[in-house]
């Protein structure tokens, strides 16, 4: 399983799971709203492409390119949104995930909330 190398779990640890585990803490605490949002765009709007930051299984962030799909259940019409599954296509960039960029997330306060592995280097953190 791809997804599984890319954020560091094995398979079994993350079937069963909420999707939740895969993100940052901000971004997780808005994930509903996110999903509401998209379950309301037509379906033509799901696909497009969205860079957000997900979080290995490390604590630390990487950039990702995510496109969401909405499958609908058998007998169910594209405009009844009470039936689908979501299916999330990620894109890794390698040229975003290199060890010469270093991401922070900084919250409203200036308080950092989250780093990539590179800012250990870059920024002579260890």
């Amino acid at each position: 399983m791809a997804a599984s190398r890319v954020f560091g779990y094995l398979q079994s640890d993350l079937e069963g799971n909420f999707i939740d585990k895969l993100m940052p803490l901000f971004i997780a605490k808005q994930h509903s709203k996110i999903l509401r949002k998209s379950l309301q765009s037509p379906p033509d709007h799901q696909m497009k492409d969205k860079l957000v930051y997900a979080k290995h299984k490390s604590g630390y962030i990487f950039p990702i390119t995510i496109a969401l799909k909405i499958v609908h259940a058998v007998g169910k019409e594209e405009d009844d949104q009470s039936g689908g599954q979501f299916v999330g296509i990620i894109k890794v960039d390698k040229k975003l995930n290199n060890s010469n960029i270093a991401y922070l997330i900084v919250d409203k306060e200036k308080k950092i909330i989250a780093i990539s592995s590179s800012c250990i280097y870059l920024l002579y953190l260890d």
